[in-house]
C-alpha cells in the first residue's frame, strides 16, 4: 500500500474543521488521501479531522492558494464553454455531476481570490534576516546591534 503525501499544512481560526465534534483551532495538515488531521504533520498524536461543509474548508483540499496581487489577472480553471450544455451533449447524471463540478471548482478559486497575499510579517519584529560578518551561516539576528554584519557590494 502506497504511503499518502503531505499535501499542505496551514493553520485555522475556526470553522473550517471538527475535532470530536467541536470546532478545531489550531494546525492542520492535508494528505493525498484527502484525509486532514491536527498538528503540521502526521505523527502518533495526530488526530482524525472532519471537514465542514464550506467553502472555506473546501478551499484547504484544493491547489489554489490565497494570494490575490494586484493588477492579477485571473483565468477561471473552466471556461463558460467547458460548462455550457451544448446542444446535442447526451445529458445523464455524469454529465450534470461533472458541470457542477466545474462549476464549484470556478467558486473555489474566486473564494481564494478574495485575499490578498499575507507577508506574515509582525509590525513590532526586531530581528534581522542576515549573514554574520566573517560567516557563512545564515540566521536571525537582533536589529539592535548590526555591528556584526558585514555588509559587501552588490
Amino acid at each position: 500500500m502506497q504511503q499518502a503525501i503531505r499535501l499542505r499544512y496551514n493553520y485555522t481560526e475556526g470553522g473550517d474543521f471538527l475535532l470530536d465534534g467541536k470546532n478545531y483551532v489550531g494546525y492542520f495538515c492535508i494528505y493525498s488521501d484527502g484525509a486532514a488531521y491536527t498538528g503540521r504533520e502526521l505523527t502518533s498524536y495526530s488526530q482524525l479531522l472532519t471537514p465542514q461543509e464550506n467553502f472555506s474548508s473546501d478551499y484547504h483540499y484544493t491547489s489554489f492558494y490565497k494570494d490575490l496581487v494586484a493588477y492579477d489577472t485571473l483565468t477561471l480553471p473552466y471556461s463558460l464553454n467547458e460548462i455550457s450544455i451544448n446542444m446535442g451533449e447526451l445529458v445523464n447524471h455524469t454529465t450534470i455531476n461533472t458541470k457542477l463540478k466545474y462549476i464549484h471548482e470556478n467558486n473555489l478559486y474566486i473564494y481564494s481570490k478574495l485575499f490578498y497575499a499575507d507577508t506574515n510579517v509582525p509590525v513590532v519584529y526586531n530581528k534581522t534576516a542576515a549573514i554574520e560578518n566573517n560567516s557563512k551561516l545564515y540566521g536571525w539576528y537582533n536589529t539592535v546591534n548590526f555591528s556584526s554584519f558585514g555588509y559587501s557590494k552588490f
